[in-house]
């Protein structure tokens, strides 16, 4: 990672993405399908909210922070990392908020 010195809300910005899963697929049957694995079964609907850290010129690298159960949770994380955002430096931030963040496949390191 590049050493960039400067307002830690110049470089990055965060957001809150509502992740869903629902039980099972439905697929349609096919005479000419012979045989057809049987559906995986998920289990009840999950649902989280992720906080993540976006970079300004660069979309599609974002590192997640955190990982909630209620978009109460979330949006308090939120508030506290936004806080926290607009008064450090950027290599503070990412020293506080990046120790125990989890890397997507972003290519991001």
């Amino acid at each position: 990672m590049v050493h960039l010195i400067g307002d830690a809300d110049d470089f990055w910005r965060l957001r809150v993405v509502h992740v869903g899963a629902s039980v099972a697929q439905e697929f349609e049957w096919r005479d000419d399908v012979l045989y057809r694995r049987p559906p995986v079964y998920l289990g009840e609907d999950t649902e989280s909210w992720h906080v993540e850290a976006v970079l300004v010129d660069d979309a599609d690298q974002a590192v997640r922070l955190g990982a909630f159960s209620t978009a109460d949770e979330a949006t308090a994380y939120l508030e506290s990392a936004l806080n926290d955002l607009q008064t450090m430096s950027k290599s503070q931030f990412e020293s506080v908020y990046f120790a125990r963040a989890e890397f997507g496949d972003t290519g991001f390191e």
